[in-house]
């Protein structure tokens, strides 16, 4: 614990000790801790600041002031004006607002709460909320919530996973693509829920019981067409037989025959539990 200064022995009349002013020397020159309490004015010199310079000086009310720069390892008051300087990392309890500007790079470690309007642009990673007014630059993956009807055109190409429902109508100007594939009758092969257009061949006599089975894994209101291109033997379409109730016309066998006529046509389509065919021949 330090050590104060003490009257304690100096009365009028009476021996001056030599500790009587040894105890002052040792507080200044720093042989001994000691607490110095000042009332009045205290001013500083070394000597190299020029005639009637002070570098520190206590005025009468207790306020410290300081011409030059100072270099302390600790410093406490109840009030400061003037500036630092360094970089402020020991000093503790500062919170203040600010309001001005900032010309260069800037690192936020934590939240960053906005109550106001931000101008400008943001790049980076990390979560916004909040109304916004502007445009987005990117692929827009991280955005969430996002529910909304578009109205306009596109110029280019575009392709949709899924059903797309028109309620009004619809005007083409250029052609539409369908999927289409070739089967051979004897192979008993199984139509896909992708083909709209289904060529097949029915010209092996290998087999008698040429079979073209229906996907059951398909959308309701799916439309497929069969056309005949090649041979003149029997063949026919089966619903799915591993799903029960999956019918062709209502017939308890799910089966119907095809027609032999080169280039027939027999569009098929399904409710979501039955199919039903209808037959198309060829002009002549």
């Amino acid at each position: 614990m330090a050590l104060s200064l003490s009257k304690t022995g100096i009365t009028t009349g009476e021996s001056v000790e030599a500790w009587h002013v040894t105890q002052s020397i040792d507080a200044f020159n720093g042989a001994e801790e000691y607490d110095i309490i000042l009332s009045g004015s205290l001013m500083y010199k070394d000597g190299n600041e020029g005639l009637n310079k002070v570098l520190v000086d206590i005025d009468n009310n207790g306020s410290l002031g300081f011409s030059s720069t100072l270099n302390l390892t600790s410093i406490t008051a109840s009030a400061f004006s003037g500036s630092y300087t360094g970089d402020g990392t020991n000093i503790t309890g500062v919170t203040a607002e600010w309001d001005g500007s900032h010309l260069g790079d800037a690192s936020i470690t934590g939240s960053l709460t906005v109550t106001d309007t931000i101008s400008g642009s943001f790049v980076g990673d990390g979560n916004l909320t909040g109304s916004f007014t502007g445009s987005f630059i990117g692929d827009g993956s991280g955005l969430t919530g996002v529910i909304s009807e578009w109205d306009g055109t596109l110029n280019g190409n575009a392709e949709i996973t899924g059903s797309i429902i028109v309620t009004s109508n619809t005007t083409l100007g250029g052609g539409v693509t369908f999927n289409t594939r070739n089967l051979i009758a004897s192979e008993n092969p199984f139509a896909s829920s992708s083909d709209y257009i289904i060529f097949y061949d029915a010209s092996d006599t290998s087999v008698g019981n040429d079979t073209i089975f229906l996907p059951f894994s398909i959308n309701t209101g799916q439309c497929l067409s069969f056309i005949r291109i090649t041979g003149s033997l029997q063949a026919k379409l089966n619903s799915d037989y591993t799903v029960s109730g999956n019918l062709i016309n209502g017939l308890t066998t799910a089966s119907i025959s095809l027609p032999t006529t080169l280039y027939s046509r027999v569009n098929v389509v399904y409710d979501g539990t039955s199919w039903y065919a209808t037959e198309e021949t060829p002009l002549t």
